[in-house]
């Protein structure tokens, strides 16, 4: 029942025997926890299929279902969580490749102890050590039939070929041993996945044709691209702060701007008010100083007039009364005399 339920669920995706009331909601399933956020994003590290079962990794326990993953692939916002279940997904691809660099370390590590503890002459390489081999054997062939031999000369040859093909194999068992000092480990620990195999030619390509390094090799390739998504949005965040505490550089400076441009002409209009109060309080003094000089001349005349002598204004007066004509008499005073004069008269 669990393992079919599961299988439902991996189909299905998770609450299948539930009634969404709401459409918006039903079209976000992808988004419930139990979903694989990694699997989403393109590659679970533990999908049966990759790691999950394999050496000792756990199979990954959340749902991988192909209908979430079409569901999440056409939501409107795919592209940006696409992005953050790539970054999140980052530390289990790292448990996964740290652990194989750890296998490769101690296979390494073996196979270097075991090649140090064999013999110089053991390091021969497998061609090498048959062709010694191969000429052992027929300085021995040789020497056991001279020894069966009743011909004397016969015998000579036949010992002498033996003598000749035993150096030939000393000389090169001896110069082969001196190479083997510096041959490496035949044995190879593969540093993608940590499979070892016997090296050789056309074994290293043979071993590249393996599921397991196919399998690794995605995953160190996939752990790359990881890296270098977070990367790259680590630089865009930034570069999107750097934009915006710029704009707000750019707005504060014009605010400061333009404040520093009202203060002026501010400080322009009280400058222009200072010299209109300025003007108008000169021209206030002058006025000022102009009637205190008026009447400071008139004061002065007056003075002038009363330091006159007053005969000398009343005979100036009176020439200038005898030079002139006689005022014009007034209506009554001529009437009055009119009367007087006509009682007279009488």
């Amino acid at each position: 029942m669990d393992a079919a339920r599961a299988m439902l669920e991996q189909l299905m995706g998770p609450n299948r025997d539930e009634r969404e009331k709401d459409k918006a909601k039903a079209k976000e399933k992808f988004k419930h926890d139990s979903v694989c956020k990694s699997f989403l994003a393109g590659c679970c590290p533990f999908d049966p299929d990759h790691l999950g079962g394999k050496r000792q990794f756990k199979t990954c326990e959340k749902i991988h279902s192909e209908l979430m993953k079409d569901q999440f692939d056409s939501h409107p916002e795919a592209p940006v969580l696409k992005i953050k279940y790539m970054i999140a997904s980052i530390p289990d691809f790292e448990y996964a490749i740290s652990e194989c660099n750890a296998r490769v370390a101690e296979e390494q590590k073996r196979i270097n102890e075991e090649w140090d503890r064999k013999e110089p002459i053991d390091r021969i390489p497998v061609g090498m050590a048959a062709k010694i081999a191969e000429l052992k054997s027929q300085s021995l062939a040789r020497m056991t039939i001279a020894e069966k031999n009743i011909d004397d000369a016969d015998k000579r040859r036949l010992m002498k070929e033996a003598d000749e093909l035993t150096k030939e194999v000393m000389a090169l068992e001896a110069e082969e041993t001196e190479k083997a000092k510096t041959y490496p480990p035949e044995e190879k620990c593969c540093e993608v996945c940590g499979m070892c195999y016997r090296g050789g030619e056309g074994m290293e390509e043979s071993h590249k044709k393996m599921n397991i390094y196919k399998v690794y090799k995605k995953i160190r390739d996939r752990l790359e691209l990881l890296k270098k998504t977070e990367q790259d949005e680590a630089e865009k965040v930034k570069k999107e702060r750097e934009e915006k505490d710029k704009k707000r550089e750019e707005e504060r400076a014009e605010k400061e701007k333009k404040r520093e441009e009202k203060k002026a002409e501010e400080e322009k209009e009280k400058g222009e008010g200072k010299e209109r109060r300025r003007v108008r309080s000169r021209s206030r003094s002058r006025r000022g100083r102009g009637k205190d000089d008026r009447d400071q001349s008139r004061g002065r005349g007056r003075d002038r007039d009363d330091s006159r002598p007053r005969g000398r204004g009343r005979d100036r007066s009176r020439d200038r009364g005898r030079g002139r004509d006689p005022p014009p008499r007034r209506r009554d005073e001529s009437r009055s005399r009119n009367r007087g004069g006509g009682g007279r008269r009488r």
